[in-house]
């Protein structure tokens, strides 16, 4: 019965969006602040070798963004 309510369909995370992925881009972002997110994703790509949508690369930024402040405000 429980499979049969109604929920959220598609993926549940960014599943391209891995620690590795997210270092490079932390590094990449580090190293050129002036960088933006379709310039992120042709480095991932040329990197990694797949594609990743720039506001896939916006939202976990600002989802990182929004994870530190919580714990700045809990610690």
């Amino acid at each position: 019965m429980g499979g049969l309510g109604p929920r959220k369909r598609g993926p549940k995370a960014a599943h391209k969006l891995t620690s590795d992925v997210m270092q490079f881009i932390k590094k990449s972002l580090s190293e050129d602040n002036t960088l933006r997110a379709p310039k992120v994703a042709e480095l991932v790509e040329e990197h990694f070798g797949f594609k990743i949508h720039p506001r896939s690369i916006e939202r976990a930024l600002e989802r990182r963004k929004k994870n530190q402040r919580r714990a700045d405000r809990k610690g």
